[in-house]
């Protein structure tokens, strides 16, 4: 991803500028690593071709955007959500009163199935790439994977965790990684063998892993206030990124792979150019941002917390539009991998799913869906 112009003449210098929006520095305390070495193996980034006229790109759809469901989803705080691949459907966790798993039609905002599926908040979800299986993490410190097309629980894995806090699977569906209050896990989907435990003696909480796209780093960020980086292939430490002043709470990497997202308990929203080491931070929230997520685009990047929700340009550092909140703080957010609706869940239980409009269209909102048992 190519850095806004205006951050260009700063960075050179290594200072830092506070604007109205965001701020711009280098990042080039990363120990045990080279960073460059790693963004090789890592395809170009695109050079963002932006028409004149605003409201032409593709990006500018998130502008303006309608509710098209609003659904009462769960009877308690709503702590993941993600799509499968095909965007067919959209799984949402729920808390320690509501500590099921549901599948939803994202098109139509129907409940597909209700997975009894922990006896402890749900606090992580993720789906193979064949879409046919979803991996449940929870505060229960159980790991299950569950068939997606029927609900039927395939397998729990034995190995000992302790309170699975975020899930990520590989592009290749063979490697599962949980982070949680005892460090990370890599697990092979297929034999179940742990290939790797790493249990930091410091601060071993991991609140969030995200994996890059084509499937060679691993990022994970947690209590101790830094995202650390790894050769999933290898499992080898690749190095530190410090920076947020707060814990982190998300993560999510750009289609390419360049470009990392972080938010944390300082109140924003981080960007790190991990093949320039250039980084930048999305300056608005007023409280903890609890959730953050890249649109297939690689532009546009939407961030949520107890202060609403809030979407970016990251080719301009530009906030393109805040989100109304009617309800308790936003806790997780995911985009649909053809990048057309935006699903938000909420502390009230409550799942929102947004679509970008064309500015000819009238803003709406969606009928209101309830959810149940």
């Amino acid at each position: 991803m190519k850095l806004p112009n205006i951050a260009i003449k700063f960075l050179q210098i290594g200072s830092v500028v506070l604007a109205s929006l965001s701020c711009y520095t280098i990042f080039t305390d990363i120990s045990r690593a080279d960073i460059n070495t790693i963004a090789q193996k890592l395809p170009s980034p695109p050079v963002p071709q932006i028409p004149n006229p605003p409201l032409s790109n593709p990006e500018s759809i998130w502008q303006r955007v309608r509710i098209v469901h609003n659904i009462k989803a769960h009877w308690g705080p709503i702590y993941a959500l993600t799509f499968s691949p095909d965007g067919k459907y959209l799984a949402s966790g729920g808390t320690d009163i509501d500590t099921k798993i549901r599948l939803w039609n994202p098109i139509k905002g129907n409940k597909l199935r209700t997975i009894n599926a922990h006896s402890n908040r749900v606090l992580a979800l993720a789906i193979t790439p064949d879409n046919l299986t979803i991996a449940s993490g929870s505060e229960d410190s159980t790991l299950k994977i569950w068939s997606l097309k029927n609900g039927k629980l395939s397998r729990m894995l034995t190995h000992e965790f302790n309170n699975i806090l975020s899930l990520a699977i590989t592009p290749d569906g063979q490697t599962l990684v949980t982070g949680g209050l005892d460090g990370i896990k890599l697990i092979d989907l297929k034999t179940e063998r742990l290939l790797y435990n790493r249990v930091p003696l410091a601060q071993p909480i991991v609140y969030a892993v995200a994996i890059s796209r084509n499937g060679q780093i691993l990022a994970t960020g947690g209590r101790d206030r830094t995202i650390q980086l790894w050769n999933i292939q290898t499992s080898q430490f690749l190095g530190t990124i410090p920076g947020h002043q707060g814990a982190i709470t998300s993560l999510a990497f750009s289609p390419d792979g360049n470009t990392l997202v972080s938010s944390s308990y300082d109140h924003t929203v981080k960007v790190w150019n991990l093949a320039t080491r250039r980084s930048f931070t999305l300056v608005g929230h007023q409280n903890i941002v609890n959730s953050v997520a890249v649109h297939p685009d690689g532009r546009t990047v939407v961030s949520a917390g107890r202060d609403g929700v809030r979407i970016w340009d990251l080719g301009t550092g530009q906030q393109v539009r805040s989100l109304a909140i009617d309800t308790d703080w936003v806790q997780t957010v995911a985009f649909s991998p053809d990048g057309n609706l935006l699903a938000t869940g909420a502390f009230d239980g409550k799942l929102k799913i947004w679509e970008g409009i064309n500015k000819d269209i009238p803003v709406e909102l969606g009928q209101k869906k309830q959810g149940g048992n």
